[in-house]
């Protein structure tokens, strides 16, 4: 628009300038869109590879907590896992209240 009507504009305007900023604009826009998509989808596979974490820790911990009715070394084993999953319990309880 500044190209076409030059004479409405301040001796001083660089509309040269101005055409450069709007390129610029243009593409950073497209680079934070195309940012924003991969922070998404980084995001989401964060969050599925944690949850198939967290799936297996508790595997895990169902095979300590059985092997412990057999194997005395497992006991000590099964009780830390304990711990450490009902702390985990007790801050998804605290968060949904």
């Amino acid at each position: 628009m500044a190209q076409n009507y030059p004479q409405i504009l301040p001796s001083g305007f660089d509309v040269a300038e101005l055409a450069r900023d709007s390129k610029l604009f243009e593409q950073l826009s497209e680079l934070q869109l195309l940012f924003n998509t991969l922070s998404e989808k980084l995001n989401d596979t964060t969050i599925a590879v944690g949850n198939e974490a967290m799936k297996a820790s508790l595997s895990v911990y169902d095979y300590v907590k059985a092997g412990a009715k057999t194997q005395a070394g497992l006991k000590t084993v099964a009780e830390q896992l304990q711990q450490r999953f009902k702390k985990t319990k007790s801050k998804k309880t605290e968060e949904t209240k």
